[in-house]
């Protein structure tokens, strides 16, 4: 499969016509993710987005680019190297899911894609663009399960930041506005006594 994957690029490559090159790209596709090369397959499905947006199945294509991402995120990895498959490449999914946002903002799977990055960011240490992309999914997408879960997820990562300390009492101050939010919406979720436990945390960090 690896073979054939790198044969359908040349093809793509020395093809003169557009059709050839575009039917190239996804045997290539094809191939790769037979191959078990899922990035090398979401950079052919990206390049039919880029090059070919008229004559493809857009939506056929995101929703796999969805699912290749998902399937880093839930910790699969590629061959880092062809002849030494039990080297593992990084995780892609970072990368693969702020495509699939710049290809399809408001795509069906924006709200889970959205919470799923956010939370990503925060494993990854990248804090200000978790903050950002939490609140993006509960202000786009108010009426959506996810909503919830990133406003919880939000007001726990102030708590943690609060917790590391920050100075000038920025983030404890976040997360104090952010618990209160949380325990006026939802008096009686089952979450609550966690949100009232950790406004009182707050509250001792702050003092």
């Amino acid at each position: 499969a690896y073979a054939a994957s790198e044969a359908f690029d040349a093809a793509e490559l020395f093809a003169d016509d557009q059709v050839l090159k575009m039917n190239s790209l996804k045997k290539a596709a094809d191939t790769w993710a037979k191959a078990g090369y899922r990035l090398k397959e979401f950079q052919r499905l990206q390049k039919l987005i880029v090059c070919y947006p008229a004559m493809i199945d857009f939506k056929s294509i995101i929703n796999r680019q969805y699912q290749i991402g998902n399937m880093f995120y839930i910790g699969k990895r590629d061959p880092a190297i062809s002849w030494m498959p039990w080297i593992e490449d990084v995780d892609r999914s970072i990368e693969i899911y702020e495509t699939i946002l710049k290809n399809a903002a408001f795509v069906e799977f924006a709200p889970e894609l959205r919470l799923r990055l956010g939370q990503t960011y925060i494993e990854n240490g990248k804090t200000d663009e978790a903050i950002k992309m939490l609140k993006d999914t509960f202000t786009l997408h108010p009426q959506s399960k996810e909503a919830k879960f990133a406003e919880f997820e939000l007001a726990n990562l102030y708590l943690q930041k609060a917790r590391k300390g920050d100075g000038d009492g920025y983030y404890c101050r976040k997360a104090d506005e952010m618990l209160e939010y949380l325990s006026k919406k939802y008096p009686k979720d089952k979450e609550i006594d966690w949100v009232r436990n950790s406004l009182k945390e707050a509250n001792t960090i702050s003092s």
